[in-house]
Order: structure tokens, then sequence, then C-alpha cells
């Protein structure tokens, strides 16, 4: 399942203990055809977790994007990588998301007169934000267009707090989430000057884990059956439970059942499997969880190139991909991670 191999990639940045692993489920989903939607899960995890403390990673990851756009090339998201996992990541961003929007907020005393500097129906965000009242804050800032709110932040920040804003807008940012990053702008500009990193090193990934890679992904195996003992080389994270898998979903058969018998139907669903699938006549069968070829003819040719005999790999192979995950309270996962609690929040939304 896809979302297993974003959330394992998720669970192994963070933690930073194995780089490696972070190139081989990044890469996973890359090659699986999810070229622009990686980008955007980059993006996604940047401001999620790095973008408050690590400002001049959003330049790096500008750079290597262009790179990309001139030679789609896997090296840029390894670079990206690479960069993210050097730095410690911050949850705060990410936890903006389960607060519960309100307006209970009422200002004690008079109304500051700077207030007036902003049209009237802007008065409860920018309070909220004198205040730091973050239910306020989501709350006004949900009913504001983006590009109106960026430039009421930037107004905001320069007058209270003299600063000298230089971003650029958010158009010039290649991620379509804009609300996203003006939420991370302001949890990063409520920050004191000591807890930001201002590191702006660009670290470049080495020729060898690019060809380790590279290998992995476009080397052809012979015979056709082995290339599943000699590619699966990780196991799903143990750890992400706490997130809404599709596995938990009472819908569909056990794991086990669904790698011997149904694998081509879920394969599909990926852009590089179902451009295959195209090419030998195959269609879905949702009732059924199946593939119907057009002839035996197609499926035969199919079979013959395509058929990695999951069922018939080794148990240890296939643990890696079917293993046993826990459901487990995302409490859990956030202390393990960042050392903080939040026990309100009972299983994390689809990232």
């Amino acid at each position: 399942m896809s979302d297993e191999v974003i959330y394992s990639f998720i669970d192994c940045l963070l933690r930073r203990k194995n780089l490696r692993k972070c190139y081989f489920w990044i890469a996973e989903y890359y090659f699986s055809g999810f070229r622009v939607k990686t980008w955007s899960l980059l993006w996604k995890i940047f401001y999620d977790f790095y973008a408050v403390i690590h400002p001049k990673l959003e330049g790096i990851l500008q750079k290597e994007y262009a790179k990309w756009t001139k030679q789609s090339s896997i090296i840029h998201i390894l670079h990206v990588t690479l960069n993210l996992f050097k730095r410690r990541a911050n949850c705060e961003v990410f936890m903006f998301k389960y607060i519960s929007p309100s307006d209970n907020y009422v200002p004690r005393g008079r109304i500051p007169g700077w207030v007036k500097e902003f049209d009237e129906s802007y008065k409860g965000l920018v309070l909220a934000l004198e205040a730091k009242q973050f239910p306020d804050i989501l709350f006004y800032s949900q009913k504001i267009d983006p590009n109106v709110l960026f430039q009421l932040i930037c107004k905001y920040f320069k007058m209270r707090q003299g600063l000298s804003l230089t971003k650029e807008t958010l158009e010039s940012i290649p991620y379509e989430n804009k609300f996203h990053i003006i939420l991370a702008l302001i949890l990063h500009l409520q920050k004191s000057e000591e807890e930001i990193n201002l590191d702006s090193t660009h670290y470049i990934a080495r020729h060898n884990d690019i060809v380790w890679i590279k290998n992995i992904n476009m080397k052809v195996i012979k015979p056709l059956y082995r290339t599943l003992g000699r590619k699966r080389l990780y196991t799903i994270s143990p750890n992400i439970g706490c997130f809404n898998l599709c596995r938990f979903d009472t819908r569909y058969p056990a794991m086990k059942y669904l790698l011997g018998f149904k694998w081509e139907y879920f394969a599909s669903f990926s852009p590089l499997w179902q451009k295959r699938f195209v090419r030998y006549k195959a269609v879905r069968r949702k009732p059924t969880f199946g593939m119907s070829f057009m002839t035996d003819d197609n499926f035969e040719a199919f079979s013959e190139r395509y058929d990695y005999e999951p069922d018939e790999q080794t148990l240890a192979v296939q643990f890696k991909s079917i293993r046993p995950i826990d459901t487990c309270v995302p409490s859990r996962w956030l202390f393990d991670i960042f050392g903080t609690y939040n026990h309100e929040i009972k299983r994390f939304d689809t990232y």
C-alpha cells in the first residue's frame, strides 16, 4: 500500500537513524510513478515539520525543484531528503491542524490604537495574533483568501515586531497548499531569534547512495521471481499504527490474502503499474478486487514480464510488506520522536 510507504518514510526521516532507509522509501514512492506527488509530499513534510525552525531549507527545496523540472532525476529527491534528515524536526505546524478553530477569545481592556491600521473585518485575526490564541488564529485565517492573508500576516509582524520581511509572494513557492505555508509562517515569526536555526548548508547526496538507489529501481533481475528478494530491502515501519492506514479498512481482506491473490488489483492504482496493465489490456474488477485481461495471450505476456510471484517468496520477504501493525495512539508516536504528548488525538488523519 502506498500509504504505508509514505508513513514509513516520514517515520524514518523524523527519527534520523537510517539515511539509506529514508532514501529507499522515498524512491519506492517516486519510482512507482508518483513523481509529481513526491514533490508535494516533500513540501508538505517541510512545512509540517521543518519550516518553523529551519527557514533556509525553503530555498534549498526551491533550488532542487527547479533543477528537477529541467532534469527529471531522482538525484534531486535524494538531495532534499538528505537536507531534511540533517535537521531536527519540529511538530508544531503538524499539530496545528488538530486544534479546534474557535472565536472564543475576548481581549481585555481597550482595543489598542494600532488595530485601526487594519480593516475592521480583520480585527479578530490581528488581536488573536497579538495574544497568540491559536484556535482563534485558525478560525479567522480560514475565512480569508490566502493571498490577502499573506499580506495581512506580513503587515502585522512588520508593524508589531519591526521585522524586515523579504519573503517572496506565495506563487513563487511550487506547493499548492498556500494556507499551509501561511500557518508555518505564522508560527515561525512568533519564534524568538534563539529558537531559529539559520544554517543554510546545502547537502548533496553521496554518489554511492545515488548509484545504489538507481540500481535498486532500474536493474532488471533474472530470473524474474528473484526480484522481490533482491529489491525489497526494508520492512514497513511498525510505528505507523497511529495513522489512518488503508489496511485498517474492514472492507478489504487480510493483507496476506491480498498479497498472494489480489496484488495486481491494488498495484494497478500506482501510475507505474497502471501503464503496465493498460499495455496488456487489463481492467479492474472492483467487486472481486481482481484484474481482467482481454485475452489469455495478454495475461501470459504480462505474467512473463511482471509476475514477481509474491506468494511464492520466503516468509521473510513477504513479512517486509505485510508485517502486522498494531494500532496505537498518536501520543506514543509524538513522544518517541518529539518528546511531547497530546492525548486528545485518537488517530492521525490520512496524510
